[in-house]
């Protein structure tokens, strides 16, 4: 789903929306607390995506930053897991054990629905998806157990991407002090900033010597969309451009 990764902690009357990051979020999404407390069954911790069908990812941030909830659009809960139902910690499960419990967890409502799973997808399930316009499949290990905070080898998102030529014309440093790249693309439009997390130590040693020699290197980038305001989500350096001037 073209989301927000969040969990719903609910302890008795009391309702929790928490980002992927752990920062709480629950005075923006007042229709999330009140089906929650209509949906859940007892205490439990979820987590899933939140979603406004028909909107883009941007749509979302929008929601988040507003201050004026009447202008909002109307968000679903997507759960695709749950860490702990009536305050027993299921984390150490198997997933297989926990996908049933999460739909246990869930009486039948409008807002907060149960994430369809498959055994052994394909290829061809893979296609579908993207033509029923989701961002593709989360592929995941049946033995994985929970590990919060954590990228494993044990879920593997499998997206399509798209191919963008891009050139490099300048460096930045994050407030965590990473280096970026700043890139426009081939009319001069900027795209934002790319990471160099991604690229091995040769390819960023390159593009950091040709930024210091005064040179505006191409690259491929890959990443999954455009913004209206012309920036790429999540883009990511492929490969140096030698072939392009």
């Amino acid at each position: 789903y073209d989301g927000l990764r969040a969990k719903i902690v609910k302890k008795g009357s009391d309702v929790h929306v928490k980002s992927r990051y752990g920062n709480d979020i629950t005075k923006e999404f007042p229709e999330l607390v009140e089906a929650a407390k209509r949906q859940i069954r007892g205490n439990a911790e979820l987590d899933g995506e939140i979603t406004m069908p028909g909107k883009r990812f941007e749509d979302l941030i929008s929601k988040l930053k507003s201050t004026k909830y009447t202008k909002r659009a109307k968000v679903k809960y997507q759960a695709f897991d749950i860490l702990s139902k009536n305050n027993k910690s299921l984390k150490n499960k198997e997933l297989m054990e926990r996908k049933p419990l999460v739909k246990s967890a869930i009486r039948p409502g409008s807002v907060i629905k149960v994430t369809p799973y498959k055994n052994k997808p394909t290829i061809k399930d893979y296609r579908n998806a993207l033509k029923k316009g989701y961002e593709g499949m989360v592929l995941k290990r049946k033995t994985s157990k929970y590990k919060p905070g954590k990228r494993t080898t044990d879920w593997i998102k499998a997206r399509k991407s798209i191919p963008i030529d891009a050139k490099v014309i300048g460096l930045s440093k994050t407030v965590k002090g990473k280096m970026s790249f700043k890139i426009v693309d081939k009319k001069g439009k900027s795209l934002g900033l790319v990471s160099s997390a991604h690229l091995d130590t040769t390819k960023r040693n390159i593009l950091i010597d040709e930024i210091k020699h005064g040179r505006k290197p191409w690259v491929e980038l890959e990443g999954r969309e455009k913004t209206r305001a012309g920036k790429i989500r999540h883009p990511r350096i492929i490969r140096v451009r030698v072939d392009l001037r």
